[in-house]
């Protein structure tokens, strides 16, 4: 990373990369069924993968008795599973490890159901009896079934880029100070009603 300062600091910026890798992260296995009807307990197993950078921006300035101060930030991150204790998944569109952390995944929506006769010429949705208006999904596998086979990765509830920035201003011991913040890439799971 670098840090530099401009005008006696009133100015400044900061850039920072990183890559790095965390081990022995608690994890449950996946690969063993359960004893006796009870899981696993967490294990020293996981491994993640972190990359991305970070940029701050500060300025500051005085004129008269009115002080003002700006920030911008800019980050981003990427996140990956390197080692996931998984059973074995007989699609690659199924597999954890090696995807981001936080992955989302379901089934892959088509549309709805328009009649009756598109009921009948669709895949069937496993222990669900479908009807039109009803949302229609992709059979990933191409077995006829839609079922835990054709889920796949749809998102991530970690953001790829987090952003900012507060802006204030100050006059004889009265300040306003502004704050906004907001992120990039972050998929929601909604569920219930």
């Amino acid at each position: 990373g670098t840090d530099i300062g401009f005008w006696k600091n009133k100015a400044s910026v900061s850039f920072d990369y990183f890559n790095y890798k965390m081990y022995d992260l608690l994890r449950q296995r996946g690969t063993a069924s359960s004893i006796f009807g009870a899981n696993y307990p967490s294990e020293n197993i996981g491994e993640n993968k972190y990359a991305g950078w970070e940029f701050n921006g500060n300025l500051s300035h005085d004129i008269g008795a009115v002080k003002f101060f700006v920030n911008l930030n800019l980050a981003t991150v990427k996140n990956t599973l390197q080692y996931y204790d998984e059973p074995n998944r007989p699609y690659e569109w199924m597999m954890r490890t090696g995807r981001r952390s936080g992955q989302i995944f379901g089934l892959v929506a088509d549309g709805f159901f328009k009649d009756a006769q598109d009921v009948i010429n669709s895949p069937k949705i496993d222990g669900f009896a479908v009807v039109p208006g009803d949302i229609k999904y992709k059979d990933l596998n191409a077995d006829g079934i839609i079922n835990v086979f054709d889920e796949k990765a749809l998102g991530t509830e970690k953001p790829e880029l987090i952003y900012g920035a507060t802006l204030s201003a100050g006059y004889k011991g009265l300040e306003l100070t502004v704050i906004m913040k907001g992120v990039k890439n972050r998929d929601m799971l909604l569920s219930g009603q």
